[in-house]
């Protein structure tokens, strides 16, 4: 079975190639998009990416996180429920519902780094 595995960076797609669990030397590492913003990038690229899969008879996609990555999510998700546990205890000090679910905090917590209010304590700071 080929599986192609792809790193995510900035505007470019890291490639690697396992045949068998094996690992394969290919020709193209590596695919640039060039402006996401521009439907004819888009289509270049998306073709690119297509032909590449279909010339390598790739069977699987994996998405490759970096190690810190999936530590940074699992440091958000420890925020929000974080969140979670102080806005219960709270409602529950003053006997009233509980007013936000799981989603209002995601948002609110993506919000604050977007916005640089909150600092991912693994990735750092969001950077535009």
């Amino acid at each position: 079975m080929n599986i192609c595995g792809i790193e995510l960076k900035a505007n470019n797609v890291i490639l690697v190639v396992l045949k068998n669990n094996e690992y394969i030397d290919i020709k193209i590492k590596k695919l640039i998009l060039e402006d996401d913003e521009k439907q004819e990038d888009i289509r270049k690229f998306c073709n690119e990416f297509l032909d590449f899969l279909q010339k390598n008879e790739i069977e699987k996609v994996k998405l490759v996180l970096p190690k810190d990555s999936v530590l940074a999510l699992n440091a958000a998700h420890d925020e929000i429920l974080h969140r979670m546990n102080l806005h219960r205890d709270y409602c529950e000090s003053l006997s009233i519902p509980l007013e936000k679910t799981q989603r209002d905090f995601t948002l609110e917590l993506a919000d604050e780094y977007i916005n640089g209010t909150w600092s991912n304590p693994v990735s750092g700071p969001f950077i535009k």
